[in-house]
């Protein structure tokens, strides 16, 4: 079942990418775009790069907040469902089929860069170079790996979203999407983004029925010695 449904997940960032929004919506009993926005809220000002639109539902929020912004996704199927989602609210950007780990994109480019539930190519460090290269001086990386808990709600008098989060919960986990952030996981991070050159806070986010994780990496002006950062 584990293997089958792993499988099942990988695939649907291609060959059945049509069904990538319904499986991202009912696998996380309708959490889904909460857990994406936790990768948005506040970014700054200036040029965003997002890493693995996926479908293109973030794309368009902050293109209707009135940010310029670029995609980049490794995925043709899920290029074509994301520019159909842009043409039908008439907004036009930049969307590029390309690795994260080989940006076809200029350095000193972006404000920020974010990406939401990517896998495991993100914490490569090619990727990570990648990144440093084309963010400004003190530019901004935001990343949210994966969800650490599903809570399910306060009130457990909710049987029905009770149990549907209690469902979640172990699709989530017997995949592997389920984030491990442990202490020895968040050192491991830590380490990575540092020796990468940024300066990098960890953070649980506590939403109404989840808590997801968020990582923001600042970019230094220098690959030396890190800043301490206030957790």
């Amino acid at each position: 079942m584990r293997h089958f449904l792993k499988f099942f997940f990988e695939q649907l960032y291609t060959t059945i990418a049509w069904a990538y929004d319904f499986v991202a919506f009912a696998s996380s009993m309708g959490q889904w775009s909460a857990w994406q926005g936790v990768a948005i809220d506040g970014l700054p000002d200036g040029r965003i790069l997002e890493l693995g639109f996926g479908t293109g539902h973030l794309l368009l929020e902050i293109s209707k907040r009135g940010h310029v912004i670029v995609g980049i996704d490794s995925s043709k199927q899920m290029g074509k469902i994301a520019r159909r989602r842009l043409r039908k609210e008439e907004l036009s950007m930049r969307i590029v089929q390309a690795a994260a780990q080989y940006l076809p994109l200029p350095e000193n480019t972006f404000a920020s860069v974010f990406s939401s539930f990517p896998s495991n190519f993100i914490f490569e460090s090619s990727t990570l170079a990648e990144i440093y290269r084309v963010l400004r001086p003190r530019g901004v990386l935001v990343i949210v790996p994966g969800v650490e808990r599903i809570t399910g709600p306060i009130d457990k008098r909710i049987s029905l979203i009770w149990f549907a989060d209690t469902l979640s919960s172990w699709l989530y986990r017997i995949t592997g999407e389920k984030n491990k952030s442990d202490h020895a996981w968040q050192r491991n991070i830590t380490t990575l983004f540092t020796d990468a050159g940024f300066d990098v806070v960890l953070e649980g986010i506590k939403l109404p029925r989840a808590d997801v994780m968020r990582i923001t990496a600042t970019k230094r002006t220098t690959r030396g010695q890190a800043v301490p950062s206030k957790q």
